[in-house]
C-alpha cells in the first residue's frame, strides 16, 4: 500500500479529532475591527473607502452592528467576505424587548445564505444597565436571560449559523465569571447539546490601564482571587487576558476549550474608563501595536513594563477586534475612532501599516545558518474557525446533569476515541514504510505563518539531532518519535494519543519562549 494512501488514511482519522475539520477556512491573520457604532454605513461609497484600508492593516475581521428588522445590504457582507474579511454581526438587542424568532428568522436566513457564520445576540447581559430596574431585581438572572438566548441561538443554529454567546461586562454588576460558568452548567443541565458542540464565546478584552499581562495564566495561577473580590497583590481577569479565565471556565465545565473572540480590544476601549483617563496617542499606538505583533507570534515587551515580555496568545483566541475603525463625527466614540474625518489618522494607523508592510520573510524561513525545511515544502492549511452547526437529524450525545460546585465526568463521544492505528489496518506493511521518518519535530502553525521565536528557540536542538521540522500532524504519524512544541490548546492531547497509537514514541515541551529553550537543551 503506497504512502498517498496511508496519508489518506491518517488525514481522515485526525479530520475526525477536530470539530473544525469540516471548513477550512485561510483568514490571513487573526486581527480585526469593530466597524461604525451605528447601522447606516453600509452603502457602495463606504465599502470603496474602508475595503483598501482594512487590506492595508492586515484585517481578517470585522464587526458589524445588525439591527433585528433590517438587513445589512447583501453587497456589503458578500464584498466583504469576497476580500477575506469575516463579519461578525452583533445584534445588540434589547432585553426588555428581545424579538420573536420567527420575526428576525428572515433575516438570519438572508446573513446565512451570503455567507455569514457568526452572529451576537445581546450585549453585556450581565450588567444592571442591561436590564430593566423590574428584571434585573428577580431572582435567577442567568435562567432569564438563557430562557431569552436559547430560542435566538437555536434559530440561528437551524439557519446554519453559529451563534456566538455575548460579551459579557469584565467584573460586571453580576461578576461575569460566576455570570458565565452559571450559564455553561445550566446549558448542559438545560440539554443543548448541539449549542455546546459548536460554542463560541465573546468576551471584551478591554486593556483599562493595567499592564498587558495582567491576569495571566487566570485562576490557576491566582486562585485567591473570588468574584467580587480580588486580594491585594493579585490579579484577576478585568484586563486584556480576560481570555485566560474564561478558558479555564470552559474546560473546568465543559472538559474543552472553546473558541473565544475578542471585542473592544485595545485602548481607548471602555469609555467608562476614558471618562477619568485617557490614553496619549503614543499610549493608544503602543499598546494596540503590542497587541498585534503578540498575535503574530513575535516575542513583544510589555509597553507599561519593558523588561517584562507578554505570554504568547493561545489559538484557542480565533480573532482580536479593535475599537474602532471609525466613527461619525456626531458619535461620542468619534474621538476613539482610528480614522476620523478628511484625512485624520491616529498614530497607531501609520505604525500598523509600517508594521504590516516589513518584509514578511523572517516569518517564513530560516535564515543561512538554520535548518532548511524544504521536505516539508508545504505545512497544512489551519483548521476552521467555526463548524457547520450539525442539521437537525444528526444525533445528539445525551445530556448529563452537573451541579455547580463540582467538575462535570468525562463524556465518552466518538472525537475522544484515537483513531486506529497502521499496525490495525496496514498489518501487511512493513514497519519501516509506517515510519519512513526517524524523528519529527512539530511545531505549530497559524493562518498568519510561523512564529519567529519558535524558530529561534529550537535552533540549538535542530543542531544537535537533525530532526525532520515540519508542522503536520499527518506527516507527524510518519515518524518513530515526535517531539512536540506546543500546549495543549495547539495540540490537544488526544491528538498526542492518536500518534502514540500509530506506534510513535511521542514528547510535549510546552511553555513559553524561555521555558521551552531550556528544555530542549536538555534534551
Amino acid at each position: 500500500m503506497s504512502i498517498s494512501h496511508i496519508q489518506e488514511i491518517f488525514i481522515h482519522a485526525v479530520g475526525t479529532m477536530n470539530k473544525f475539520a469540516t471548513s477550512i477556512i485561510n483568514h490571513k491573520s487573526r486581527i480585526g475591527f469593530h466597524y461604525y457604532p451605528d447601522t447606516v454605513h453600509y452603502r457602495e461609497n463606504d465599502l470603496q473607502t474602508w475595503l483598501p484600508e482594512l487590506a492595508s492593516l492586515n484585517a481578517s475581521w470585522i464587526v458589524l452592528q445588525s439591527e433585528a428588522d433590517r438587513a445589512i445590504p447583501e453587497q456589503f457582507i458578500t464584498t466583504l467576505i469576497k476580500s477575506g474579511i469575516e463579519p461578525i454581526i452583533h445584534f445588540n438587542l434589547s432585553l426588555a424587548e428581545p424579538p420573536d424568532p420567527e420575526s428576525i428568522a428572515p433575516i438570519l436566513r438572508a446573513y446565512a445564505r451570503w455567507g455569514v457564520r457568526g452572529v451576537i445576540f445581546f450585549d453585556r447581559p450581565n450588567s444592571r444597565t442591561s436590564w430593566p430596574s423590574c428584571g434585573w431585581a428577580q431572582q435567577g438572572l442567568v435562567e432569564r436571560f438563557l430562557d431569552i438566548f436559547l430560542p435566538l441561538a437555536n434559530c440561528a443554529i437551524q439557519l446554519n449559523l453559529n451563534p456566538i454567546f455575548p460579551p459579557l461586562e469584565p467584573g460586571g454588576s453580576y461578576w461575569d465569571t460566576a455570570f458565565l460558568r452559571s450559564a455553561l452548567v445550566s446549558l448542559q443541565k438545560r440539554g443543548q447539546n448541539q449549542l455546546l458542540q459548536n460554542l463560541v464565546i465573546s468576551a471584551y478584552a478591554w486593556t483599562r490601564h493595567a499592564c498587558l499581562n495582567w491576569g495571566a495564566g487566570g485562576p490557576q495561577r491566582w486562585p485567591e482571587t473570588r468574584p467580587y473580590f480580588t486580594p491585594p497583590n493579585a490579579q484577576d481577569q478585568r484586563g486584556f487576558r480576560i481570555f485566560d479565565w474564561y478558558l479555564a471556565i470552559t474546560q473546568a465545565v465543559l472538559l474543552k476549550s472553546c473558541p473565544i473572540i475578542l471585542l473592544g480590544v485595545g485602548a481607548p476601549a471602555d469609555p467608562l474608563v476614558l471618562q477619568n483617563k485617557f490614553f496619549s496617542q503614543e499610549e493608544h499606538a503602543a499598546i494596540n501595536l503590542a497587541i498585534a505583533q503578540l498575535f503574530a507570534g513575535e516575542k513583544v515587551p510589555d509597553p507599561f513594563n519593558p523588561e517584562e515580555l507578554l505570554e504568547p496568545i493561545p489559538d484557542t483566541v480565533i480573532a482580536s477586534n479593535y475599537w474602532c475603525l471609525t466613527a461619525d463625527p456626531s458619535s461620542p466614540f468619534y474621538n476613539q475612532g482610528w480614522f476620523q474625518e478628511g484625512e485624520q489618522r491616529l498614530k497607531v494607523v501609520s505604525l500598523f501599516k509600517e508594521w504590516n508592510n516589513k518584509d514578511s520573510t523572517t516569518t517564513t524561513g530560516m535564515s543561512d545558518n538554520s535548518v532548511s525545511t524544504s521536505s516539508l515544502e508545504e505545512p497544512p492549511s489551519a483548521p476552521s474557525e467555526w463548524s457547520n452547526p450539525p442539521s437537525e437529524d444528526s444525533p445528539n450525545p445525551s445530556s448529563q446533569e452537573e451541579s455547580t460546585d463540582r467538575l462535570p465526568a468525562e463524556e465518552e463521544t466518538a472525537s475522544d476515541t484515537p483513531s486506529p492505528s497502521p499496525s490495525q489496518t496496514l498489518e501487511s506493511e512493513p514497519s519501516q514504510t509506517l515510519h519512513p521518518i526517524d524523528h519529527y519535530l512539530l511545531l505549530p502553525t497559524y493562518e498568519w505563518g510561523i512564529a519567529d521565536w519558535h524558530l529561534e528557540v529550537i535552533r540549538p536542538f535542530v543542531k544537535k539531532y537533525q530532526p525532520t521540522i515540519g508542522f503536520s500532524l499527518k506527516e507527524a504519524y510518519f515518524a518513530s518519535r515526535v517531539t512536540v512544541v506546543g500546549n495543549t490548546q495547539t495540540f490537544p492531547d488526544e491528538e498526542l494519543a492518536a500518534l502514540r497509537a500509530a506506534g510513535c514514541q511521542v514528547e510535549r515541551i510546552s511553555g513559553d519562549g524561555t521555558t521551552i529553550a531550556t528544555l530542549l537543551a536538555e534534551r
